[in-house]
């Protein structure tokens, strides 16, 4: 994933889309466990 990064000039959009949704989900999980 970051060797495709250094080869694109600009980051994809897509990408930092599909990041944030997982970040998301992670929050609302450990938020489930406390």
């Amino acid at each position: 994933m970051l060797e495709a990064k250094r080869n694109d000039e600009e980051p994809s959009d897509y990408l930092y889309a599909m990041l944030d949704n997982m970040l998301m989900e992670l929050e609302k999980q450990e938020k489930k466990k406390k």
